[in-house]
């Protein structure tokens, strides 16, 4: 923009850069699109404005998705475990030298992270996958200055299967699946796949229509679990139920507010192969979904002030508690059937 003045009583005119020359502005976030073909994708856009790194090499392009970009040593590292995002196409980790060339020269050793970072490095070589070497502020960008921990992957977005029910169990299986109906905050949703993986759940259903997309930030929410777990989509919620009911699967609904037809989650006895339904975070289980169910369950408040104004827990929260209890009612199942076997025997 032109900025006029005076000196010694002779104009002059000057030319001040406009401050969106001089920084790099992101579009389109790391969430990403659910498509039809249920592909999430994830793009990073930037403007023309040239921009350098402390290296001295331009890095505009560098900055554009080719896939989704996935950050975090967690998610990176799990997703190169499991390959699920095949082809991957660059990996970018922050260095602390420009002139290094050994990996231990380039990764600081006093980081927390930089026996990880030397395995993603290592394992990404060992699958072929460019590496480049940039700056903190280079990943931070790129991350939308979110929690990167010094390295970023470039690989293509999930393909999650989509299924119409869950096929028929013998009768004595344990299997426990979860529905999610609505679960629409990446970060809940990141939250709810990691209390699944650690908790042994079979897989994690989704609603096609209503669900926050895998993105880079739900993958960091479920700190990779996504990467790794058996997850598909539903096209309608009740009819999966339904379908899947009569294959034999025993649902369970979940609810706020206890009624004389439902069960505390601390009394569930898992005896046959079972669904999980949670609820979107506002309204929770939809009543047309809840009628599907062979049974509802909710969760009791140990607060003596326990009112109408606090009456129910975060999703993500709820999914931890119920989980647990259900494997704890898988387990003390299986251990019960053991030692009468073994007094028959």
């Amino acid at each position: 923009r032109r900025v006029h003045g005076e000196k010694g009583g002779k104009k002059m005119k000057r030319v001040v850069p406009s401050p969106s020359s001089l920084s790099c502005s992101l579009c389109s976030s790391l969430l990403g699109n659910t498509t039809k073909e249920f592909i999430q994708t994830s793009n990073l856009r930037h403007s023309n404005a040239s921009f350098t790194n402390r290296f001295g090499k331009s890095s505009r392009d560098e900055f554009n998705a080719v896939g989704q970009f996935i950050y975090g040593v967690q998610p990176v590292a799990l997703a190169l475990k499991s390959m699920r995002r095949s082809p991957m196409n660059s990996l970018f980790v922050v260095s602390k030298s420009s002139h290094a060339t050994d990996i231990r020269d380039r990764i600081d050793a006093d980081s927390d992270t930089a026996q990880q970072l030397q395995w993603i490095v290592r394992t990404a070589k060992s699958h072929g996958v460019p590496i480049n070497w940039v700056s903190k502020h280079d990943l931070n960008v790129m991350s939308g200055d979110r929690p990167h921990q010094g390295v970023i992957l470039d690989a293509t977005p999930l393909s999650i299967p989509l299924l119409s029910d869950l096929a028929e169990q013998p009768e004595t299986s344990k299997h426990l699946w979860v529905l999610l109906d609505g679960v629409t905050d990446p970060q809940n949703l990141g939250a709810i796949i990691r209390s699944c993986f650690f908790f042994n759940a079979c897989g994690v259903v989704m609603s096609s229509r209503n669900t926050a997309p895998l993105s880079a930030v739900t993958s960091k929410a479920s700190a990779g679990a996504v990467e790794v777990m058996s997850m598909a989509y539903c096209d309608s919620t009740h009819d999966f139920l339904e379908v899947s009911k009569s294959n034999g699967w025993h649902i369970y609904g979940t609810q706020v507010n206890k009624d004389t037809k439902s069960i505390s989650s601390d009394q569930v006895v898992l005896h046959k192969p079972s669904i999980l339904v949670l609820g979107s975070e506002g309204d929770g289980v939809r009543k047309s979904v809840l009628r599907v169910c062979d049974e509802v369950v909710t969760i009791q408040s140990s607060s003596p002030t326990h009112t109408r104004w606090l009456d129910s827990l975060n999703v993500s929260v709820a999914a931890g508690v119920l989980l647990h209890d259900f494997m704890r009612s898988r387990r003390t199942t299986t251990e019960s059937v053991k030692t009468l076997t073994n007094e028959n025997s």
